[in-house]
C-alpha cells in the first residue's frame, strides 16, 4: 500500500512538472516569435491558456514584442482573450499598444478585444516604471504620446472612449 501511494505521488509529481515545463516552454516560444514551436506544442496538447508567474498569457507575451503570427495563432485556436495578469496591467492590447505594435492592435480589436479595458496598478517593477499607470487605458496611453496618432485613431474607431 505506501508503494501504490508513494508511486502515485511521483506520477503526480511526474506529471506536474512536466505540465510546468511545457506551459512555460510555451510562454517562451511565445515570447520569442517562435511560430514553429507555438505550433509544436499545441499539437502535443499544451493549454494556450497557460499562464506565467505574474499572470501573463502567451498572447500577452506575443502582443508586447509585435509577434504578429503568433498573435494570430493563439487567436485562431481560442486562446481567451480577457487576459489579465496578476496586477491586472499586462493585458495584450496594452502591450501591443504601449509599445506601438499597430498591426498586432488591430487583430487584438478585430478579435473582440475590450478597447476599454482599464488596468488597476501601476506597472511598477522594483521601483522601476514600465510604461502605465493605474487606471489606464489604451487610449489614455496612446492620447499620452505613448503610442502613435495612428493608434489613438485606431482605438476611437474600434468605439474607444476613456
Amino acid at each position: 500500500m505506501k508503494k501504490s501511494i508513494s508511486l502515485l505521488i511521483i506520477l503526480f509529481t511526474l506529471c506536474i512538472t512536466v505540465w510546468a515545463d511545457t506551459g512555460t516552454e510555451f510562454i517562451r516560444a511565445a515570447k520569442d516569435g517562435d511560430l514553429n514551436k507555438v505550433q509544436q506544442l499545441l499539437k502535443a496538447g499544451t493549454d494556450i491558456n497557460t499562464k506565467d508567474g505574474n499572470g501573463a498569457t502567451a498572447l500577452t507575451w506575443a502582443a508586447k514584442y509585435g509577434h504578429l503570427e503568433v498573435v494570430r495563432l493563439l487567436l485562431q485556436n481560442g486562446i481567451e482573450l480577457d487576459t489579465r495578469s496578476k496586477k491586472n496591467c499586462y493585458m495584450p492590447l496594452i502591450q501591443a499598444i504601449g509599445n506601438k505594435h499597430t498591426e498586432v492592435a488591430e487583430l487584438l480589436i478585430a478579435a473582440g478585444m475590450d478597447v476599454n479595458a482599464v488596468t488597476t496598478a501601476d506597472s511598477n517593477l522594483k521601483g522601476v516604471n514600465l510604461g502605465w499607470k493605474k487606471g489606464q487605458t489604451a487610449l489614455s496611453m496612446a492620447r499620452e504620446g505613448q503610442a502613435q496618432e495612428e493608434m489613438t485613431q485606431l482605438l476611437i474607431g474600434a468605439g474607444a472612449h476613456k
